[in-house]
């Protein structure tokens, strides 16, 4: 469990940083019931607000409500509230899980989010005699130190608890008719909640806790200052997931096959071959995924048949990756084409689209096909095109891997369905088109597509540095530690970061580790660690130039910024004089690996002299404490110096220390 201890508390180093809005807004997420309640943004009152769950870089959910004025600015998946998927094209109510970010934003601004924390009651309440317990697990990434255990029954209300529910926090509280504590097992990523019933029906209270279910465990990634969790998960154990109300779409479990369109065009040559193509379909996240497709061909019925007379039909069963086929079917007889995608054991309703097959073309042909066109016009050198749109048929298709789009008059196995845009991402791309009208004739357009090259590298701007180390052992930082951010460059694949020492009005390169201060990244953002700090006044100056796919070498370099690097926290803790025996110093240090200087102080005992007594080097406490200490024995003990300083190799200083003789 990633959990450190040290004199501030306990704590926990994210690996990356959430971002929940301050109080009074806040986003508090219950991930049992798949619902998410948003407070606050009465700044916002009657715009409509975007609440999507991601996972990873996909949005498995998401939802629009206009916010209200009130406490609560609106609810989704709770009665009375918005469903998921109103207003967004995903129809489905997420399963939300640990480590899903639920981010609100209005319009393309994010103004804040949750990331589900992973802790949660298991197994119900267990009672010996006026005690119960509840447990459970907290993994890493949660916050030891903001956590509550609760348990919910309105029962309570009638009895000496006088309230519909009990809590457990690390370091133990109580209220009225009971005490409670909150133990973490860090090693094992568990927890226990202890609840002693003290009031005069304390066997009936403990009996109602241990029998009426209403386990919750609450973690939160933020308190401020004035007490306000922010970023709260809410786990309920035993509650269901899915759909909070009627009317709102199925959990990805009972989410059935995708549907979509598709095409089909009957061959003029053949009469007997009708070529149908569709786009694939695409399932909801955490769906199961599309097995494969159902294609088959329905003989129509005369005008005049009963309504109950049988139909014959012939189809074929197709691959996941498949996206056309050809059907042999009868010319004399009239045809309803079905596409439908299979998920596991179900299949979904029939795609959209396609004309009724057999018994003729829908006209007579001529020879002619449709007036087809394209922008950009297709030809053998297009240049500086993002994507191809073509239009003058409601029936193209298309390749763009150089293959040809028909296979004598119907679409070959590898065309494609038209249905907007052709992205273009490749120098050269060959695009074929093949557009159709009701009697079957065709036109064609074909060209070399290329994109726009990428921009020659610029010299990026906006350099800022922000130091963030050397604030103590007790730092959720690493020491010596910069963040630097700038304005990112259009098409730059890579960025060089560089930092070097400042030394009076010149600059030189950092000398040791060096490698470490000239590194390439490929964000805008980048840190760097365990910078010494320096002696002439901590000064660093930093500079970065980026690359492009069409750059040989990195730009020219931004304007430099110059940043204070905070040395290292030192401290002196002993320094115990045996005379003509032993001479022993120690102390702490926040660097591993740093070398402590002892130094004499001068007669006036307010400053260090340059008479060195003796080094040491910082060694690592043993966990789960952080940070170091070190240690001096001299022996024989020099002459007795009456106040000593130190320094660190990294610029910590500290003194002086009065010097105790035994």
């Amino acid at each position: 469990m990633a959990v450190a201890t040290g004199a501030s508390g306990l704590f926990v180093a994210h690996t990356a940083a959430a971002a929940p809005p301050a109080a009074p807004h806040n986003i508090v997420v219950f991930p049992n019931r798949d619902f998410v309640t948003v407070e606050g943004f009465q700044n916002r009152v009657g715009q409509t607000a975007t609440l999507e769950v991601i996972r990873g870089t996909q949005v498995v959910g998401s939802a629009q409500s206009v916010v209200a004025a009130g406490d609560v600015a609106f609810e989704v998946n709770h009665p009375g509230g918005a469903c998921w998927g109103a207003g967004t094209d995903l129809q489905v109510t997420p399963d939300i899980r640990a480590g899903d970010k639920v981010q609100i934003r209005f319009g393309t601004t994010v103004l804040g989010d949750t990331v589900v924390q992973d802790a949660a009651v298991q197994g119900s309440a267990v009672r010996t005699g006026n005690t119960v317990t509840v447990r459970g697990y907290i993994n890493d990434g949660v916050n030891a130190a903001q956590v509550e255990q609760r348990v919910i029954n309105p029962d309570l209300k009638d009895t000496s608890i006088g309230r519909r529910d009990i809590r457990a926090v690390p370091g133990g509280t109580g209220d009225t008719g009971y005490t409670s504590s909150l133990a973490i097992d860090e090693a094992a990523n568990t927890f226990t909640a202890t609840y002693n019933f003290t009031g005069a029906d304390a066997a009936a209270v403990a009996e109602a806790v241990a029998t009426g279910g209403g386990e919750r465990m609450m973690s939160w990634q933020v308190q401020d200052a004035a007490g306000n969790r922010q970023g709260l998960t809410i786990a309920e154990t035993g509650e269901p997931g899915g759909p909070g109300m009627g009317g709102c779409p199925a959990g990805p479990a009972d989410a059935g096959a995708p549907a979509g369109s598709f095409q089909a065009v009957k061959s003029t040559t053949d009469p007997t071959k009708t070529a149908v193509s569709w786009t694939p379909a695409a399932a909801v996240p955490d769906a199961q995924a599309v097995t494969g497709y159902s294609v088959v061909a329905i003989e129509a019925l005369p005008a005049d048949a009963a309504p109950d007379t049988p139909r014959n039909q012939t189809g074929v069963r197709l691959g996941a990756s498949a996206t056309n086929t050809t059907l042999t079917l009868d010319p004399a007889k009239q045809y309803d084409i079905e596409v439908r995608s299979i998920a596991g054991p179900r299949m979904s309703e029939a795609f959209t689209g396609g004309p009724t097959a057999g018994g003729g073309t829908g006209g007579t042909q001529d020879g002619v096909g449709p007036e087809l066109t394209s922008t950009p016009a297709l030809s053998e050198t297009v240049a500086n095109a993002a994507s191809v749109t073509v239009a003058g048929s409601d029936d193209i298709y298309y390749t763009t891997d150089g293959s040809d789009v028909l296979t004598g008059d119907v679409p070959s196995a590898t065309a494609k369905v038209y249905s907007g845009p052709i992205a273009i991402t490749a120098a050269n791309t060959r695009v074929n088109v093949v557009g159709f009208d009701a009697a079957g004739d065709t036109s064609t357009l074909t060209g070399l597509v290329s994109p726009a090259p990428a921009a020659v590298a610029a010299v990026p701007t906006g350099l800022t540095v922000e130091s963030v180390g050397g604030a103590g052992p007790d730092a959720n930082a690493p020491q010596g530690q910069v963040n630097l951010s700038w304005t990112g460059v259009r098409d730059a694949t890579d960025y060089r970061i560089q930092a070097w020492t400042v030394t009076g009005t010149g600059a030189t390169a950092v000398a040791t580790r060096a490698a470490q201060y000239d590194k390439i990244v490929t964000t805008s953002t980048a840190e760097i660690t365990n910078l010494p700090k320096n002696a002439d006044g901590q000064r660093y100056r930093f500079r970065v130039a980026s690359r492009t796919p069409n750059s040989t070498a990195f730009s020219a370099n931004s304007t430099p910024v110059d940043a204070a690097v905070p040395g290292d926290t030192v401290g002196i803790e002993l320094a115990d004089y045996r005379t003509g025996t032993e001479f022993r110093l120690g102390g702490s240090g926040s660097i591993v690996g740093a070398t402590i200087t002892v130094l004499r102080s001068n007669t006036a005992g307010t400053a260090p002299t340059t008479t060195v007594l003796g080094t040491a080097p910082v060694t690592a406490l043993a966990p789960p404490e952080v940070g170091g200490e070190w240690e001096l024995r001299l022996s024989p003990p020099p002459a007795n110096p009456g106040k000593v300083f130190i320094r660190s190799s990294q610029g910590g200083v500290a003194g002086p220390f009065d010097v105790t003789v035994r």
